[in-house]
């Protein structure tokens, strides 16, 4: 068993960009390999890919050989040009 939680990189819990993750996750005799989903909210603001972090700490009967990975939310919102012509 290990703990997780999420911690931010240039995505920001305060400017809602992603919702914060905490729990447990469990790992049964020869797994390596475990899915965590955090919800990513969308904006309309145009601006580069953000990132955050999943760390994991706390485990039992095991040792973490790296304890933070990085995630990035890829911008799918695209400039919006508006051109006004007067005669």
């Amino acid at each position: 068993m290990s703990v997780y939680n999420t911690s931010d990189r240039t995505a920001k819990i305060s400017e809602f960009d992603y919702n914060s993750g905490l729990g447990t996750i469990v790992f049964n005799p020869g797994e390596t390999l475990k899915t965590i989903s955090f919800g990513v909210r969308g904006d309309k603001k145009v601006e580069a890919n953000e990132t955050f972090f999943v760390n994991l700490y706390g485990a039992a009967n095991a040792a973490i050989a790296d304890s933070q990975g990085m995630t990035t939310i890829t911008n799918d919102d695209s400039q919006v040009f508006y051109f006004y012509f007067y005669f």
